[in-house]
């Protein structure tokens, strides 16, 4: 699917390229110009990024503050976002080139902005529930007076039906109401900065909403993306809704339902989800239970089905309605909501996931708890998720010897930025590790505490945490990045030296070598973390008693910047896997702050 523009005007063309998100992309597009240097994960390098909010006029974060990663210009990095994706800087290898040219007419100014906004809703690839819930609640106001009460009141409607996280992909069982209503008020200010939306008042719940033709067109290109045509089948409906919570699915798929009585529509649906994907399956499920009991008689017809009859007893049930006892619905309604959410999900990616629900469970007995309700379930695809489960829950590290017929690899870790004394590891892994397996050890052998999110980039992309390391590392030489922290931006450089020569009987991963301490955690980066250390080594330094006691020191001997154990990096990558427990988040500020596009939000721990 592609989002386009349902209507193309010189007004609404005028009205786009006048829009922040706009102005702002075409300023920084015309400054790169015929080429900027950039860094092999895509940004500026720092001093070009200080220059360009420098010439263009851009609001430093902190303008006091060297530059150390254009990441941490977080209005930068919006809109170089935003010049990306509507086309008007293209990245090569090591540069990037920006043309306005490419808004040399209406079709194509809209076209760009469409892409650039589209983005915001996940669209047309991955959808964001909320967002489109927003957008659907702002459209369906028409003339009324809509408040920012009444789109958040909306969204955390909508987000309460069953559908998968846009962070990790689970089904919650409970949604955060005030990270729900936290995310519907970015959703307007993405929609502000992007000139789709105006907002009369100072920004709090009260203030009153109006969409702008611009923002009309937005959400008409949308509906025309979502929505499907009244003739289309239940299983397409139910394939282009799937990632929509139900009421959200009802708002877009108002004409297919009103080209049908409740009990045809009720009827087509539920025949749809017999033979669906879970994913279909549980879209058509919900959307038929949105019509409600006035089909009820449909249902009840297939209240004693075999398999997805499940979800018509579990429906019937909260209607009040009496029903057949099947005991092992429980079980295939959980195996069932499993199944849709790793239906396409690749093998080593579903097994990083289950590790972490694994991890995340807090109990020892996770593992055999899944697989004792995924036997008894008599799900059809119970087979395929029980390997999973007993994959993930298998030891990640284990003798090469044994389980490993790849050569294994070694590695030299460097953390960029970070001298005096710098900090480095020397590790070999086995020869089928993941990158996702490969955070892991990097966290051990350096000594992180895992506390914060990562990614891998090579030549400028990032890199699926599926992917296998040794499609990363061909040859000896070959390099990447690891980046550990998006707020401090730790950066390692990750070089191959090619194949390990171990003894048999050694137990990968190990650490060979290395120099230097891992610098605390939340310091800061490189750059603060050599003031951490200036301010440490000096007792006259204004902060040298602030940051002894936020490191929980009593003196400043006790931190050695220089230490390093071989010993105490290999018994933490010996460790199984920990068992992580994680607090609640503090209540978020419902508030509208500008006309900017916010940055998103951190995605869960992997």
């Amino acid at each position: 699917m592609e989002l386009k523009p349902v209507a193309v005007t010189p007004e609404l063309a005028s009205a786009a390229l006048a829009s922040p998100a706009l102005t702002g992309a075409v300023k920084l597009a015309e400054w790169v110009g015929e080429g900027r240097e950039i860094t092999e994960s895509g940004v500026l390098r720092p001093a070009a990024a200080e220059q360009a909010c420098k010439d263009i006029g851009f609001e430093r974060a902190d303008p006091g503050k060297k530059l150390r990663s254009a990441r941490d210009e977080p209005g930068l990095m919006t809109v170089w976002n935003v010049a990306r994706l509507s086309g008007l800087i293209t990245l090569h290898q090591t540069r990037a080139e920006g043309t306005s040219a490419a808004l040399d007419d209406p079709d194509a100014t809209l076209s760009a902005w469409l892409r650039a906004a589209g983005a915001v809703f996940g669209l047309p690839d991955e959808p964001c529930a909320e967002c489109l819930t927003a957008l659907a609640a702002i459209v369906q106001a028409d003339e009324a007076a809509l408040k920012l009460a009444d789109v958040v009141e909306a969204v955390l409607h909508d987000s309460s039906a069953s559908v998968p996280c846009r962070d990790c992909g689970e089904f919650h069982e409970h949604h955060d109401p005030m990270e729900t209503a936290e995310h519907a008020a970015g959703s307007i200010e993405d929609l502000m900065f992007f000139g789709a939306l105006t907002v009369a008042g100072n920004g709090d719940s009260n203030s009153i909403l109006t969409l702008t033709p611009l923002g009309q067109m937005l959400a008409d290109s949308v509906f025309a993306l979502l929505a499907p045509a009244p003739e289309d089948s239940a299983i397409a409906v139910a394939t282009r809704i799937a990632d929509l919570p139900a009421p959200t699915a009802a708002r877009y798929t108002a004409a297919w339902l009103a080209a049908r009585t409740p009990a045809e529509a009720v009827t087509e649906l539920l025949d749809a989800a017999k033979s669906a994907t879970p994913r279909q399956r549980l879209s058509a499920v919900d959307l038929a239970a949105v019509i409600g009991p006035q089909a009820a008689p449909v249902w009840h017809e297939r209240a004693e089905a075999p398999g997805y009859g499940a979800h018509i007893r579990a429906c019937l049930t909260q209607w009040g309605e009496d029903v057949p006892n099947f005991p092992r619905d429980d079980a295939w309604l959980a195996a069932d909501e499993l199944s849709a959410v790793y239906e396409n999900v690749p093998p080593d990616d579903a097994v990083a996931r289950i590790r972490v629900k694994l991890q995340e469970a807090h109990h020892s007995h996770a593992a055999a708890g899944m697989l004792e309700w995924l036997g008894r379930s008599g799900h059809p695809d119970a087979p395929r998720l029980m390997d999973l489960v007993r994959t993930a829950s298998s030891p990640r590290r284990a003798s090469t010897q044994e389980q490993d017929t790849a050569k294994p690899l070694q590695l030299l870790i460097t953390l960029q930025g970070v001298d005096d004394p710098p900090v480095w590891r020397r590790i070999a892994v086995p020869g089928s590790t993941t990158l996702d397996s490969l955070h892991y050890m990097i966290q051990d052998a350096m000594g992180w505490e895992n506390d914060h999110m990562y990614a891998f980039y090579a030549d400028g992309r990032e890199l699926h945490k599926a992917t296998p390391l040794r499609d990363v590392l061909p040859r000896s030489g070959s390099h990447f990045q690891y980046v550990y922290d998006f707020g401090d931006n730790w950066t390692h450089a990750i070089k191959s030296e090619g194949f390990y020569q171990n003894d048999k009987g050694v137990t990968l991963p190990a650490c060979l070598d290395g120099s230097g301490a891992c610098p605390p955690e939340d310091s800061g980066g490189a750059y603060s973390y050599a003031w951490l250390k200036e301010a440490l080594a000096d007792p006259a330094h204004d902060r040298h008693y602030e940051r002894l006691d936020w490191m929980g020191l009593d003196s400043a001997e006790d931190f050695d910047a220089a230490a390093f154990s071989l010993e105490s990096a290999n018994a933490r990558l010996a460790r199984p896997l920990a068992e992580e427990t994680a607090g609640p988040p503090g209540p978020p500020v419902i508030t509208i702050v500008r006309a900017q596009r916010r940055g998103k939000k951190p995605k869960a721990k992997r």
